[in-house]
């Protein structure tokens, strides 16, 4: 496969009807182009070259070629695209993908980092109908709900040290 063919072709295919966020999961489950937006977003990345870059986003699949070639034309494996059981509002996430973090940490041990990518077409809250912000802290929430077993106290006790939550 020549370079960047992948993307290429994914473009190609996308319906000219499609929606904002179909458009943008197509054209950013390259590993090429998830690399360019995490350089631009995340300043440790900004200094490194792509396939480096690329290298540092977790794959749950094992990959054969690691050539630079191969690594940039890969998809990123994608986490916890649907969150939330039970009585609880499901959230829909457009990207979510983890990543080493580098030159933090130990030696041996590079910091992980769940990242999230939602598409927004407007930031306006008149637009949109609810605050950017707003929705951004409950996205980054909800990543967190599966981390603690349902009725666990204990995480809402220390969060406020000292005192028990009725939840």
């Amino acid at each position: 496969m020549s370079k960047n063919t992948g993307v290429i072709e994914s473009v190609e295919s996308i319906p000219a009807n499609a929606v904002k966020d179909y458009v943008f999961k197509e054209i950013a489950k390259h590993k090429v182009i998830m690399s360019l937006i995490l350089k631009v977003a995340i300043s440790e990345f900004a200094g490194m070259e792509l396939a480096d870059i690329a290298r540092c986003i977790k794959d749950n699949r094992k990959r054969e070629d690691s050539s630079d070639e191969a690594i940039l034309n890969d998809e990123v494996d994608l986490l916890l695209t649907e969150t939330g059981t039970g009585g609880e509002k499901e959230t829909r996430n457009d990207m979510v993908i983890a990543v080493e973090i580098p030159g933090r940490g130990t030696a041996d041990f590079r910091l992980a980092r769940t990242i999230n990518l939602e598409m927004q077409g407007n930031t306006r809250k008149s637009k949109l109908g609810y605050d950017i912000k707003q929705r951004a802290i409950y996205y980054a929430a909800s990543l967190l709900r599966g981390t603690v077993a349902r009725g666990d106290r204990t995480y809402y006790s220390m969060a406020i040290p000292g005192r028990r939550l009725n939840m």
